[in-house]
């Protein structure tokens, strides 16, 4: 298996890690919603950061751009004190928009 594919298979596990993490927190009693987002958005930035410094021979730039996106939003949702639904769907909505651009990008679809 070449190194990239490692690195990429090795990220989705741990994306899948952190997945039934986030279904098992109200096992432990971790039902707030604000805290789950910010748990998820920085580590979801620390791995494709991780997967960008394991890949960067490839010159592929995707995966700092989504990892800036992910800590930008995630730090947004730190100053934003509040656990209303709608601003948490606000945020998510704002980082969907922000993928979309990167992929958009990656595709050669935006200059």
């Amino acid at each position: 298996m070449k190194s990239k594919q490692f690195v990429d298979t090795s990220s989705s596990i741990l994306f899948m890690i952190i997945s039934c993490f986030i279904l098992l927190c109200p096992l432990i009693e971790l039902t707030d919603i604000h805290k789950i987002f910010i748990i998820t958005m920085i580590s979801y930035s620390i791995i494709n950061f991780g997967k960008f410094l394991l890949t960067k021979e490839s010159h592929d730039f995707e995966g700092v751009l989504s990892s800036l996106a992910s800590l930008s939003i995630g730090g947004l949702a730190l100053f934003i004190k509040s656990d209303s639904p709608s601003k948490i769907a606000l945020l998510l909505f704002g980082w969907v928009i922000l993928e979309s651009f990167i992929k958009l990008k990656k595709s050669g679809l935006l200059p």
